[in-house]
């Protein structure tokens, strides 16, 4: 994917945001996206909670789904090391670091 919509840019850039599942594949196009799902670690999600727009709804992981450039974001706290643990994601992906995480 060569480029996210704005405010999930900022999520993972500002507060070590990972994209996670069909998004985070290599081969992921963001126009062919049905939605980009963003975790941030607790430890700065009292600070990225403020880039969720207003009229964001609660999602089912206790955080909140928005549109950003039409594309539906889903963004909630978790540490990383259990949700790869719990979850068991296919993929991951920091942006900022470029660092991508697959299944084996």
């Amino acid at each position: 994917m060569k480029q996210l919509p704005p405010i999930a840019t900022k999520l993972v850039n500002l507060f070590g945001g990972w994209i996670v599942g069909s998004a985070a594949t290599p081969n992921a196009k963001l126009l062919e996206l049905r939605d980009i799902d963003i975790l941030i670690p607790y430890n700065n999600w009292q600070q990225a909670v403020a880039l969720v727009p207003k009229d964001s709804i609660p999602n089912t992981f206790g955080g909140w789904k928005f549109k950003d450039s039409n594309i539906s974001i889903d963004v909630w706290p978790a540490d990383l090391d259990w949700f790869i643990t719990n979850m068991r994601p296919i993929f991951l992906w920091n942006p900022k670091s470029n660092i991508r995480l697959g299944q084996i």
